[in-house]
């Protein structure tokens, strides 16, 4: 407040205006122009940066170079004493952020097209932002600000949208060399790749400008969020709810760009705002038009080339309400022409639409009779064929209007349809029984009838899994229309006596959805059933004759034979007598329990080397199981389900689904839990006392204790393997350190300290010596290493675009994802970086990487689904299908199957499945959010 009444530059300060996350704003008047201006004064903690000046001139000067009617202007920008300020476009009707709360506060509603427009503007703005490679990061409808009167434009719209702010969530995060690692941003609007700390385009804006038209359209933004973990949590993995379940009344259209918008991967949304501003002008246009006396027309005509977007005459003018409309193949879609007569008299006519196949309208022309200066809406009901011979695509189309009685030029519009990709194949195998003593021979044929290109794997299994099924080829790369076929070998284990029928099922397993199954039968025959009497009586006679043999081959003391050397036939046997192995008589019995054997020093070599000469056999010790823990495995969660409804609370529970206990109880959100390694304590995140601090409780929800106590925000805890011990991040003044903190609250020590960039997923490695974790402190996100002492930091990765690293069990590699080729896919490396090998390549980003507990295969997430694959990337497996959404996916520690979140039931609960996919079993049926299942260590 001292600045008040003081002369800076040319500007005198005259009164506060508000107060935000940078700093204040001022009314200042320029003394010579007597012109009002914004003075905005950064937080005087900046200054004490010694490398901000640099950024802060730098920023200033890209930002003032930018004038656009939907940005607000630079002035001028400066330092005076130790404040750094900008003088600015000063704007005096609020913003977005007031409107909406005046509509609030009058019990009344912003008009839907208005509050389009306003969302139009600021896409305009950004577009030419982004077009100088500037990203705002903090789009939200406090920065949107509003002036009134100001602009006359085809929508009649009352305000101008001025963006602001634009390049100060940069400069807050370290500026250019500095930007990637950070969680800068409203946590609300923040978009998934801001939440993981990835690189930033314009896509991510467009994300957060989804979120302001989601709150304009509902009332309501897509995620309510709890601080921002729960923030980060629900951008990367929640899908937000349709628009139209939360307001019926939207428009299909509208819901459509607000779900492009919102899409988790940049790549699937907008991919620039000038094109989200055409689909909203499009949608503002059709809005204030409405649809009072609208007509349907069925035209079509044979196809041709389109013409401009739109077209005018002297007489009227013609456009698609669209300029690009996605169709859905076997769906009725309705297609908007907009027409409006000129002041000229009554004008009948003629609408002709081109470039269309005959099979989606079944009429050529219509005839529209138009009042003078009024307009009309047509509707044309267009049906795409469901079949593989309409393909997935861009499809040009155009509306040609004329007027006989005027013989004016006729007009034009064009427009692009795209048909919609949708996956379907067919299966046939024959025969459908095989018969054979060990094997049989089927051929399954699969057709696409979909109408995008095909991958289809092939495979099959019996009931009791008797009969083995092996296709070749295994998988089959399908053209929409294509059949292909392949050969599948049935194997089945020799079997002696007579006859039997094993039943399975062929499936093939295609895009999306698609999948198709078909049971076969394999008859086996009888293995010479009329035989076994004779092999009965020749066994009879071998076992008698051996009897009497060795009765007189026999000593004088009664024993059954000489005594064994280590050259007889019968060493091995002699061999086993000495040892304490189980007697043929009792061995069956023994080996129910699977003990480990005690073995003599003279039997252990004998397994290990091949028969001698003369031998007959060798003896073969059979594997050695461990025995399972004498406890049920459990793990624990975080559950929306307190008081009040919403709260976050730590819960457990047993694998089984059994054992369902609150682990701590209060109004405030306590999440994020974990298990150390002696499964006694669960460490945790909590607010109770303000801010986001690390707390340690019994098992058993007892004894719950502070750890940490900083205003800072500590989150993300995870327990040594070695010792009770936690690493855990701590941001504060957009930065983000890891620390390392003792169970009882000693020895806090941050750890791989740097003064520039941020450090954290932090992972320990098996033998709690080391610890792997991302840092941009050269600028972007890498991975490197660093011993629990602070010393060898290494860097592993130098990519750029490198996250979430995780340690396999035997602590010889380390699994991670990379954006260095487009998508996030999945990597391995040896655990000093060397041998960086990319495991996946699909259109889609993966996720939530997961070693199984052998270091055989890595579980994780991709498209909604999980799969499965070997730890060198070979034999991806599906395992869910037709999901929501399945993420946070866990081995559970003895490997029979995976835990993870779904939302497949309408709330985020917890799953359990098989290995293989099977058995899928919810654990949770709670009306809040059940979710970050994580397991206790296995015991054994």
């Amino acid at each position: 407040m001292e600045l008040i009444g003081q002369i800076i530059g040319n500007y005198q300060i005259e009164a506060l205006l508000g107060t935000g996350g940078m700093g204040q704003v001022f009314r200042a008047r320029h003394l010579q122009l007597h012109r009002a201006a914004a003075f905005k004064v950064l937080h005087p903690q900046y200054a004490s940066d010694p490398t901000f000046q640099a950024r802060f001139v730098q920023e200033a000067r890209t930002i003032a170079s930018m004038i656009h009617p939907n940005i607000i202007e630079i002035y001028d920008f400066g330092q005076h004493d130790d404040w750094y300020y900008l003088i600015m476009e000063l704007v005096g009707d609020g913003s977005l952020r007031t409107l909406l709360q005046q509509q609030t506060d009058e019990q009344s509603t912003l008009p839907l097209w208005l509050g389009l427009d306003l969302v139009r503007q600021a896409a305009d703005g950004l577009a030419f932002a982004h077009a100088k490679s500037m990203v705002h990061r903090d789009i939200k409808p406090d920065n949107l600000l509003l002036t009134r009167g100001a602009v006359v434009n085809d929508f009649g719209d009352p305000y101008l949208v001025k963006v602001s702010d634009f390049g100060l969530a940069k400069l807050a995060e370290g500026g250019m060399q500095t930007v990637q690692g950070q969680t800068m941003g409203t946590p609300a609007y923040m978009s998934p790749e801001q939440c993981q700390a990835l690189a930033l385009d314009g896509r991510s804006d467009i994300y957060s400008l989804g979120i302001v038209l989601y709150e304009i359209a509902t009332g309501v933004v897509p995620f309510e969020t709890k601080g921002l973990s729960d923030a980060v949590y629900k951008h990367i993995y929640a899908e937000p709810p349709p628009p139209r379940q939360v307001r019926p009344d939207l428009s299909p259209e509208l819901q459509e760009v607000i779900l492009h918008c919102l899409k988790k991967a940049p790549s699937e949304r907008f991919s620039t705002a000038a094109e989200l501003s055409r689909e909203l002008s499009s949608l503002v246009r059709s809005l204030r038009a409405g649809v009072a006396g609208a007509q349907t027309i069925v035209p079509s005509l044979e196809p041709v080339r389109p013409s401009d977007l739109s077209a005018k005459s002297s007489d009227f003018r013609i456009a698609f309400e669209r300029e690009r409309q996605t169709l859905t193949p076997g769906e009725s879609e309705m297609v908007r022409v907009s027409i409006l007569s000129q002041d000229r008299g009554p004008q009948e006519i003629d609408l002709d639409l081109e470039a269309i196949p005959a099979a989606w309208l079944p009429a050529s022309s219509a005839t529209v009779s138009l009042p003078p200066g009024t307009g009309q809406v047509i509707s044309l009901p267009v049906t795409v064929p469901r079949s593989f011979e309409t393909p997935a695509g861009e499809y040009p189309v155009t509306v040609r209007a004329s007027s006989a009685a005027t013989g004016s030029a006729p007009v034009t519009a064009s427009a692009i349809w795209v048909v919609a990709p949708y996956d379907a194949i067919t299966l046939e195998v024959t025969p459908v029984q095989a018969s054979g003593w060990t094997s049989g021979v089927y051929t399954a044929t699969v057709k696409n009838l979909g109408n995008v290109p095909a991958r289809v794997e092939l495979g099959g299994q019996s009931d009791a899994s008797t009969l083995a099924l092996k296709p070749n080829p295994a998988v089959l790369e399908l053209a929409p229309g294509e059949a292909q076929s392949a050969r599948i070998t049935a194997r089945v284990v020799t079997r002696w006596g007579g006859g039997r029928s094993i039943t399975a099922n062929v499936e093939a397993r295609g895009n999306g959805d698609a999948r198709q199954t078909v049971p076969v039968t394999f008859a086996q025959r009888a293995l010479l059933p009329f035989l076994l009497p004779v092999f009965g009586l020749l066994l009879i006679a071998v076992v008698v004759g051996g009897f009497l043999l060795t009765r007189g081959n026999g000593s004088a003391n009664g024993t059954l034979g000489p005594t064994p050397t280590a050259t007889s036939a019968s060493s091995a046997v002699a061999v086993a007598a000495a040892s304490t192995t189980p007697t043929p008589t009792t061995a069956a019995a023994s080996t129910a329990d699977a003990p480990t054997p005690t073995v003599s020093a003279a039997s252990t070599t004998a397994p290990t080397h091949a028969p001698s000469a003369g031998s007959t056999a060798a003896v073969v010790v059979p594997p050695v199981t461990p025995s399972a823990a004498s406890h049920l495995p459990f793990f624990v969660f975080s559950t929306g389900r307190g008081k009040p409804p919403g709260v976050l609370e730590v819960y457990r529970m047993n694998a089984d689904g059994s054992g369902l206990a609150a682990l701590t109880q209060n109004d405030q959100d306590d999440w994020e839990p974990a298990v150390s390694a002696d499964e006694t304590q669960v460490a945790f995140v909590s607010t109770r006392d303000g801010h986001n601090q690390i707390y340690v409780m019994n098992a058993d929800g007892s004894d719950q204790r502070r750890l940490t106590n900083d205003p800072a925000s500590d989150e993300y805890p995870i327990w040594s393997p070695a010792e009770p011990r936690i690493v855990f991040t701590r941001s504060a003044n957009q930065r983000t350190a890891l620390y390392l903190i003792n169970a009882d609250g000693s020895n806090l020590t941050e750890l791989a300290t740097t003064t520039t960039g941020s450090n954290w997923s932090p992972d320990w490695s098996p033998d709690g010596k080391q610890i792997v974790f991302v840092s941009d402190r050269f600028g972007k996100p890498d991975i490197f290493s660093i011993n629990v002492d602070g010393t060898n930091l290494h860097q592993l990765t130098s990519s750029d675009s490198d996250d979430s690293p995780r340690w396999s069990y035997d602590g010889e590699h380390i699994v991670f994802l990379s954006r260095r080729d487009g998508n996030a896919e999945i990597y391995v490396m040896n655990a000093d970086g060397s041998s960086q090998t990319r495991l996946t390549d699909t259109p889609v980003d993966e996720m939530d990487p997961s070693w199984s507990p052998d270091d055989g295969r890595i579980a994780f997430a991709a498209g909604g689904e999980i799969f499965t694959m070997h730890a060198d990337g070979t034999q991806r497996v599906q395992l869910t299908h037709g999901a929501v959404y399945d993420s946070w996916l866990r081995w559970s520690p003895g490997q029979e199957y995976l835990v993870f979140t779904s939302n497949r039931d309408g709330n985020r609960e917890i799953y359990v499945m098989n290995q293989d996919g099977s058995g899928l079993k919810r654990l949770t049926n709670n009306a809040g959010f059940d979710g970050n299942p994580t397991w206790a260590p296995f015991i054994p």
